[in-house]
């Protein structure tokens, strides 16, 4: 008798401990919830892609996955128009392969995935973006953690993208915007945004006078806006255009994951306009790396930037809704000889490519195509040959000689100056606070008097 009251006694303590325990948990999770609700602002399209995919669980036969370049660029609702499969776009915003590989295995988990397509956008995976040991490789990651459900494939995600240090962050949302944490005009503008219809329906769409943009169920975002100025800023250019060590590896865990569970698995790169490939100089070291990695594996890899024209006729501003994006109208394009394409063998698209982005720039006739710009580096500011106030900006030509340029300046409210005559010089100097336009004119060095131009606002 007195052994069982023992037992009643001690198991009514448990438990009463377990309860408390559980309670403790629950308003723990009530309380991190509404702080999440006051405090965090969300990622629209990665938290509309992770709620409308699990909506789709277990019904899902191919992904793309990619960074914007493919929620952009590739309309799954097409796909799925000509080929009956059911399409499934789990692009997100600056995605690195690292991210790719844990969206593919819980994807393969919750379906029975025939195929997976992986866009390698090269700034993706070189230095810099491609070192996945920096804050903002980790923080970049968050976005696909904090709207996936609880599961094993989540856990395995948090402690493979974060060091012990970065554990509370990646966790608890609410801690990253802690600088908020008294700010009433922050909080009222959270929670006013977030008791939207549109927010608690999971939609995300604008109307303005030059664009009409809507993030559809299939993960894809359609823009009509149209890229109307070729100027791009470059924040530097890698010393390597090889794909980094670190990227390098989750691609090849990608390709040995799929080819393990019998998924079909495709490389490929997304168009850009010409004058990013242009810009970052040797694109043919970075496409030439991943050739070789599909090579080993015996998987295919299709560079759209290598597309000729007379198949694929991209390269127009009006397909673009920067130098990067396409727009509704490039993205249905593009999507449509993609799908022609992947559904096609090796062997039959090889006429529909060159075999190098050099190969391509010299099949065309010579033009200027726009420009590109960059401060000075260290070494060049030392040496007094640029100063801190100036932008160092270049012409994007698809020749590295025989094509002689003149280059003339009309800044805001001034008189056009002549800063070269021809000369194949492509590089000068704007001061960064000035504003205006520059007209290219240019001719083949053999050519002289067959000047053709262009205008681009700097």
């Amino acid at each position: 008798m007195i052994r069982h009251n023992l037992f009643t006694s001690n198991f009514k303590r448990n438990l009463k401990r377990l309860l408390g325990i559980i309670a403790a948990g629950i308003l723990f999770l009530s309380v991190c919830r509404i702080l999440n609700f006051l405090y965090v602002e969300d990622d629209e399209r990665a938290r509309i892609m992770w709620h409308n995919f699990y909506e789709q669980d277990g019904n899902i036969d191919y992904i793309c996955v990619g960074s914007s370049h493919v929620f952009n660029g590739v309309v799954p609702e097409i796909l799925d128009q000509k080929t009956g499969e059911n399409y499934y776009n789990m692009a997100t915003t600056g995605q690195r392969l690292r991210e790719s590989y844990f969206i593919i295995k819980e994807a393969s988990h919750r379906n029975q995935l025939k195929g997976v397509y992986l866009d390698l956008y090269f700034l993706i995976s070189m230095e810099g973006m491609g070192n996945y040991d920096n804050f903002a490789a980790i923080s970049g990651g968050w976005e696909n953690l904090d709207y996936r459900k609880v599961s094993l494939d989540r856990l395995e995600t948090f402690f493979q993208l974060n060091p012990s240090e970065y554990y509370v962050s990646a966790a608890l949302p609410f801690t990253r915007f802690r600088e908020h944490l008294c700010d009433v005009e922050w909080i009222y503008a959270m929670q006013k945004s977030k008791k939207r219809p549109e927010y608690q329906n999971y939609q995300y769409q604008w109307e303005s006078e030059n664009d009409k943009a809507k993030y559809t169920e299939k993960g894809y975002f359609y823009h009509t806006l149209q890229m109307e100025n070729p100027y791009l800023h470059l924040d530097s250019v890698p010393n390597s255009m090889r794909m980094t060590g670190e990227a390098e590896e989750y691609l090849r865990k990608i390709i040995e994951y799929c080819q393990k569970e019998g998924i079909e698995i495709i490389l490929f790169q997304t168009p850009v306009y010409e004058v990013e490939t242009i810009a970052y100089e040797r694109y043919d070291d970075y496409t030439g790396g991943v050739r070789a990695v599909a090579e080993e594996y015996q998987v295919p890899y299709y560079d759209f930037n290598l597309t000729k024209e007379e198949f694929f006729p991209v390269q127009e501003m009006r397909y673009f809704v920067d130098m990067g994006h396409l727009n509704g109208e490039g993205a249905a394009l593009f999507t449509n000889f993609f799908c022609d394409v992947v559904k096609g063998t090796q062997e039959e698209n090889e006429e529909l490519f060159y075999k190098s982005f050099q190969e391509k720039l010299v099949s065309e006739d010579a033009q200027a195509i726009g420009m590109y710009y960059r401060e000075g580096t260290q070494e060049e500011l030392l040496r007094g040959e640029i100063g801190n106030d100036m932008y160092r900006v270049t012409i994007a030509s698809n020749r590295q000689e025989g094509v002689l340029y003149q280059i003339y300046l009309t800044p805001e409210g001034g008189e056009t100056v002549m800063v070269q005559d021809f000369s194949e010089n492509k590089s000068f100097d704007i001061p960064m606070e000035e504003h205006g336009v520059c007209k290219i004119v240019w001719h083949e060095s053999n050519d002289a008097g067959n000047d053709k131009a262009i205008e681009v606002g700097y």
